[in-house]
């Protein structure tokens, strides 16, 4: 089959039917100047755009088979049909490695129309960004396995779903924002939805459910909330029966974080229909209330045609027969001298060892063209060699985008690691380095002459993962290693079918790059242990997964065991080991995996206590700590730190006495020097500030405040200098609290030798400084 790229100018196109892409094409309109498919008031067809049209009573092709679709850079347009008539802006029954992207959806506004902007009964999907609804009587209508939207703007209506992230939603002017209360109490068929830093504005209901302490199944309907802004939201989430779950407000209003459903904080299952604590924002620092980083894929459509260069005048052939190592090599380094974009023309590229990408390169693919490793130097398992390099050592800086394109192996390959990502972005500079719209593919289509997951292992992050998924790798299907300050945005998995014949011993005995020792794992452990795990998290911190669907559909090629009724089979779920602080799960969701979590050898949750529609679900999953062993080892690494800052503590009371006291004051009480216990380290994890009460005695503290207030009166006095007013102070407080713009003032550098304070004073504490 032969991909194909379907480009349309800027312009009006009159359509009296369908728009039917096939499998591996893209629709790609003008970026800049989007074209608009206007339908005909006689139009016939189910949406505009259908991406897989009902010749029959059911869908041509099998929804969740419909890969590698893209549509973007599009106004469609229902207008001229009578808002009456049912019509449909786009169907899009498809799965993985599909993505919409920068499309507005025009429909009749008047109280009588019936038209839907986006329409998906079925399906495993991927990825949309960039949707616009106007009017209509819904922008979209939903139901599908799972899905990653960012930046959609109108109301929605969720037919069914395991799993469903929004993010960047904007809702204006209409009913109900999100009705996701299909099937009624009783019967349940949302699964669960994770909506984050939104908006709604005029709207009566934002969420509309139908999730009671007793609806069924137990956990359908889990709903998180963080970061949703409300004007004008009389009701933020209705129940059945008019019941107000969570009251909104006629004038402005942000909930930082709510969740109902399973709560495992790191124990349960505990119901709950609350207020949460939000999770700690990975860098850049952020504000409660600032969204988390995104980005769409860019399509460099302010750049003229001289702005690029293709890797076919550079020699490169692309007939997974000649090697192109030397040729794609050179078009990315001449590219990044010029400062260029490099066009990748459809083709499978065979190389034969690593391909480099330094900082300021900008790879856009035609079509899902393929980087395809082959030959001796990427077949040593024991010696593993990247296929494609991104960043020659890990932590250099810069900032690269990558787009549309696959990467991919040839024969055996048993040393290739497809990706290895070392490069840094400097976020308050150049800004994020990306892929979008990048697939890692090993074997099974055509140039492969044949038939392990992701691996991150980021010290200092931060790291985001939108809308990613990762299958059928025998290991893992991902793995974060020493890992911290990691966003994971609703990702999806699926072990191998052939597991557990054989299991995941076979055939990578030896490991490496820190892989499962699945024989010490599953010793004596029942079941199918020994297969694909779905999301392994080592010695990291800082992870923030929102919205997971790890599936084990398939044992033998079986998929019986997948079924409540046969009891599921646990060939995959969520296992933590060593240190792990600061791990946060939103709507988890698993199928055929008896235990969906696992902690250090133990079992977490049990899937028979989370039944949610075919999946199980936990809505919330924290681990704010590390465990004991590894508290107790922190605390000696940091003893040193602790004893620094008490005597200085020691320090400041002295200086303080001395300054303020006569001479012949008695000594300065020397308290024992301070225990650290595993409550104040947890505090400190949790919160990010610990409380030590009575670490100061009542004649300290009145000392203190003394100093304070000579000090302070001597900055007021113009007589220091060193002041400064700040956002935040700690303990954490209601800043509404200080008049606007004002700020919190404070006095700095109290030890400071200029500190201008009489000579008989500076005399009796020269000694401290």
């Amino acid at each position: 089959m032969t991909p194909a790229v379907v480009y349309f100018p800027a312009g009006t196109y009159l359509i009296s039917s369908s728009i039917l892409p096939a499998y591996f094409t893209q629709l790609i309109g003008d970026a800049a100047s989007p074209p608009t498919l206007k339908a005909t008031a006689n139009f016939a067809g189910f949406g505009l755009i259908d991406g897989n049209p009902y010749y029959s009573p059911v869908l041509n092709w099998k929804s969740v088979n419909v890969f590698f679709r893209q549509v973007r850079n599009f106004i469609l347009d229902t207008t001229a049909i009578p808002p009456a008539t049912a019509a449909t802006g786009m169907h899009w029954p498809t799965s993985q490695a599909t993505s919409l992207q920068n499309i507005v959806f025009n429909m009749p506004t008047t109280p009588d129309v019936v038209h839907v902007g986006l329409f998906i009964e079925e399906g495993s999907g991927g990825f949309m960004t960039d949707l616009t609804f106007n009017g209509g009587a819904s922008g979209a209508s939903m139901g599908n396995q799972q899905y990653t939207m960012r930046n959609l703007r109108q109301a929605i209506i969720q037919i069914w779903n395991w799993g469903w992230t929004y993010h960047g939603l904007s809702i204006n002017n209409c009913q109900i924002g999100i009705d996701m209360s299909s099937g009624g109490s009783n019967n349940l068929n949302v699964g669960s939805v994770t909506l984050i830093d939104s908006t709604f504005t005029n709207v009566p209901v934002a969420i509309l459910t139908a999730r009671t302490s007793t609806s069924n199944p137990a956990t359908a309907g889990s709903l998180i909330l963080e970061n949703i802004l409300l004007t004008n939201v009389p009701t933020a989430i209705l129940g059945p029966n008019n019941n107000v779950l969570l009251p909104g407000t006629t004038t402005t209003l942000t909930i930082p974080a709510w969740a109902t459903g399973h709560s495992y904080t790191p124990s349960g299952p505990i119901p709950i229909s609350a207020p949460i604590t939000p999770n700690p924002r990975p860098p850049p620092p952020l504000t409660q209330h600032q969204p988390l980083l995104h980005r769409s894929k860019p399509q460099y459509e302010s750049l003229p045609a001289t702005s690029f260069l293709s890797v076919r005048a550079f020699g490169a052939v692309g007939n997974a027969a000649t090697d192109d190592t030397f040729a794609l090599q050179s078009a990315i380094d001449a590219a990044v001298a010029q400062g260029k974009v490099l066009f990748l023309d459809y083709g499978l590229y065979r190389v034969t060892s690593t391909i480099r990408i330094p900082p300021s390169a900008r790879i856009v693919g035609e079509s899902f063209p393929v980087i395809l490793s082959a030959g001796p130097f990427f077949n040593d398992m024991n010696n593993p060699r990247p296929v494609v390099q991104v960043g020659s050592v890990s932590g250099q800086q810069g900032r690269v985008e990558l787009s549309d394109f696959i990467i991919g192996t040839q024969n055996a390959q048993a040393g290739a690691v497809c990706v290895e990502w070392n490069l840094r972005s400097d976020l308050a500079g150049e800004g994020p380095s990306g892929m979008w719209d990048v697939h890692v593919r090993i074997g099974g289509f055509t140039g492969t002459q044949q038939q392990v997951g992701q691996y991150i292992e980021s010290e200092m992050g931060p790291f985001w993962l939108w809308g990613t998924g990762s299958e059928h790798h025998v290991l893992y299907q991902y793995q974060l290693a020493n890992t911290r300050n990691i966003f994971m945005g609703q990702i999806q998995t699926e072990t191998p079918y052939f597991q557990p014949v054989p299991n995941a011993l076979v055939p990578s005995p030896v490991p490496s790059l820190n892989d499962p020792d699945f024989a010490a794992s599953c010793a004596g452990v029942g079941g199918n242990c020994a297969s694909a795990w779905g999301l392994r998290i080592i010695n990291s911190r800082d992870v923030l997964v929102y919205g997971a669907g790890l599936y084990s559909f398939f044992d033998n090629y079986s998929t019986a065991c997948s079924t409540f009724a046969a009891g599921d089979v646990p060939a995959e779920d969520y296992f933590g080991g060593g240190t792990a602080s600061n791990v946060n799960l939103y709507n988890l969701n698993t199928i055929g995996a008896r235990s969906m979590i696992n902690r250090d050898g133990a079992q977490v949750a049990w899937f028979a206590d989370n039944v949610n529609t075919f999946a199980s679900n936990v809505a919330v999953y924290k681990i704010t700590a590390v465990n004991k062993a590894d508290l107790i080892h922190e605390l000696k690494l940091s003893q040193t730190d602790v004893s620094g800052i008490l005597s200085r503590k020691r320090n400041v009371v002295s200086a303080a006495k001395r300054i303020h006291s006569g001479p012949g004051s008695p000594p300065v009480r020397r308290r024992p020097r301070m225990q650290c216990s595993l409550s104040l380290l947890l505090a400190l994890r949790r919160d990010g500030y610990v409380i030590i009460p009575s670490l100061l005695s009542r004649s300290e503290i009145t000392t203190l405040r003394a100093a304070a207030s000579h000090i302070t009166a001597l900055a007021r006095a113009g007589k220091w200098p060193h002041v400064r007013t700040v956002g935040k102070q700690f303990p954490p407080w209601d800043a509404s609290l200080v008049p606007h713009k004002a700020g919190i003032w404070g006095v700095q550098h109290l030890l400071h030798p200029d500190l201008p304070v009489g000579e008989d004073e500076r005399g009796r504490s020269r000694g401290l400084f």
